[in-house]
């Protein structure tokens, strides 16, 4: 997990750092491009706070356990702005947190939610301007899968779900963003217990910054 923070972290800092002369061109002193229409590509880094509800049947034998975690959450988003108003969007959105299992072992849970969303602005650059801040708002829905990447063998559960959120593009390249994502995965199968059925249904709040190539 560490690992891939800094991974993350160092991806992060130089889409960053490069963003500034993706599409600029230099005329008279101004950007005459840089406007946010085109192809678009970004990444996110943050924190998030999830709650969780399982249902959990071991031989027909059911439980239910709530419980809320927070951690590291990643954004991604690549995808095509028609104008400066709109951007659609593939985007791929997971929260890391760590659980103790059913056998008391501390496992390290990925949650992500993959798929189509889209962002509406609110302010556009008016006469000669190339870019203006703006508020706006996103929403999207796709397949959620909920993982123990840490355990060799484990079984992915799937399912779907969506995702809300409004941010603010304060600097031409930088964005903060909260997001409300909600999944529900599901998960069947038979290890040397028996049979067990596990059905989750999550909703995690993401804040943090994401850095725009446009």
């Amino acid at each position: 997990m560490l690992k891939r923070t800094l991974l993350l972290t160092i991806v992060f800092c130089l889409l960053a750092s490069s963003a500034f002369g993706f599409k600029g061109i230099a005329q008279h002193g101004k950007i005459v491009d840089g406007k946010r229409q085109g192809f678009i590509i970004g990444i996110g880094l943050g924190g998030h706070q999830i709650k969780f509800t399982q249902d959990v049947s071991l031989n027909g034998n059911r439980g239910t356990t709530k419980r809320t975690k927070s951690g590291l959450s990643v954004d991604f988003a690549i995808g095509y702005a028609p104008s400066n108003k709109l951007e659609l969007f593939l985007f791929g959105k997971a929260a890391d947190f760590s659980i103790t299992n059913f056998y008391e072992d501390e496992v390290t849970i990925n949650n992500t939610l993959a798929g189509f969303g889209g962002s509406y602005f609110f302010s556009i650059p008016q006469n000669d301007e190339t870019w203006v801040e703006s508020f706006y708002l996103s929403s999207g829905f796709g397949r959620a899968i909920w993982s123990a990447p840490e355990i060799e063998g484990a079984a992915d559960h799937e399912g779907s779900g969506f995702f809300v959120g409004a941010g603010y593009e304060f600097l031409q390249y930088v964005r903060f963003e909260v997001n409300v994502v909600s999944t529900i995965t599901s998960f069947s199968g038979i290890d040397f217990d028996g049979r067990w059925e596990i059905d989750t249904n999550s909703t995690f709040i993401m804040v943090g910054l994401k850095a725009m190539a446009f």
